[in-house]
């Protein structure tokens, strides 16, 4: 049964992640919850906390897995010379004349709108 959460619902979850993990921490609690809600079917345990679920299914929650995939694509754009220019040109090391402890330390943009640019990715 859990395999086929994991190869049915868990991409459910997953795709494009990296754009809608910016549109509300309410939407992320509704999955988060139902992910919740999913694992207690499967291991027909209604007492254990989420985290005593995810060990069990030996698997990360939602955010954790949104946040590693954000991390794959930061450090792929910053680092793999034929990745997507467009996502290369988002992200940009800092470059400062003294020398900081801190070399690979990104910079923000400024963002053109504060209504829908704070909360993106770039």
């Amino acid at each position: 049964m859990l395999r086929l959460c994991k190869a049915f619902t868990l991409p459910h979850f997953q795709y494009c992640s990296l754009i809608w993990n910016f549109c509300g921490t309410r939407n992320c609690d509704k999955l988060e919850t139902l992910h919740k809600r999913i694992l207690r079917f499967i291991f027909n345990d209604a007492n254990s906390s989420y985290d005593e679920l995810l060990k069990k299914a030996v698997t990360a929650s939602l955010y954790d897995g949104r946040i590693h995939s954000m991390l794959i694509v930061i450090f792929k754009s910053l680092f793999i010379s034929m990745y997507i220019k467009y996502l290369k040109e988002l992200f940009t090391l800092r470059n400062s004349k003294y020398l900081l402890r801190g070399k690979n330390i990104l910079t923000l943009p400024e963002p053109r709108t504060t209504r829908y640019r704070l909360e993106s990715i770039k």
